[in-house]
């Protein structure tokens, strides 16, 4: 199902009733505005993902990858292969370095494929590093990032400043 909204069109990807568990029936969507494309990942695992390549195919390129369950669980290479995100953000903490969905499936059979196969990928942005990630799209299309991270442990008052 895609729905439009002023410019904007969203495709429910995976939204499955029959699902056995939550993970399996969480939203994930494409948002696409001015050629811009959003694909987020939702909790689904590889499973999910197998189905939502059987269901749409070709049509799951992404500018942007918001990684599914924070690399928690299963992740299908192919899917992400298929999506050829210039941009993947994970949200995670320091467990996802343990988790085999990050460090084998995906940085190991994804990540290096897509970089050897000089696909649009760019960086792979783990929040945990780079703290709270913004993309911003202008009108034509063309769109940018950044992070920001807040650092608790420091601490600057006047007495610290010359």
């Amino acid at each position: 199902d895609t729905t439009h909204w002023g410019g904007a069109a969203v495709t429910i990807l995976n939204a499955f009733a029959n699902g056995t568990s939550e993970n399996d029936r969480s939203l994930s969507f494409l948002l696409n505005w001015n050629g811009f494309t959003y694909s987020h990942g939702a909790d689904n695992y590889a499973s999910n993902q197998d189905e939502i390549l059987k269901k749409f195919g070709n049509d799951l390129a992404a500018d942007v990858l918001y990684a599914n369950h924070h690399f928690h669980g299963s992740v299908n290479p192919d899917f992400i292969i298929r999506t050829n995100p210039a941009l993947v953000v994970v949200s995670a903490q320091e467990a996802v370095y343990a988790r085999g969905a990050f460090a084998d499936v995906y940085q190991e059979k994804t990540e290096k494929v897509l970089y050897a196969a000089h696909a649009r990928l760019a960086e792979t942005l783990l929040t945990l590093e780079t703290g709270t990630v913004v993309v911003r799209v202008n009108e034509q299309g063309s769109w940018n990032y950044e992070t920001y991270r807040e650092n608790k442990d420091i601490h600057i008052t006047d007495s610290n400043l010359e």
